[in-house]
């Protein structure tokens, strides 16, 4: 992410984002974003899971803010459903 779109979000933080496996599976979610700021009562949680998941401390990655979205809504796709049971 760079010094622009963190800018925007600062300024408006209504926002989308999509996570897809080509046409197999899709998540979306609308909503606005939450930071998570060093004092943020869930940072150190979430910088380690990302510290553990990359091997790396992402701080050291340049520009780096930590963020969620707290969603609006939420849908799901699935080109084969039978591949995700309820269950």
């Amino acid at each position: 992410m760079n010094a622009t779109r963190i800018a925007h979000l600062r300024a408006n933080a209504a926002c989308s984002a999509v996570y897809m496996e080509a046409d197999r599976i899709a998540v979306v979610a609308n909503g606005t974003v939450e930071w998570i700021t060093r004092e943020h009562i869930d940072h150190d949680e979430i910088h380690a899971a990302w510290t553990e998941n990359y091997k790396s401390d992402p701080y050291t990655w340049g520009i780096g803010v930590f963020f969620r979205i707290v969603p609006i809504s939420m849908w799901a796709y699935a080109f084969h459903p039978e591949e995700f049971p309820a269950d």
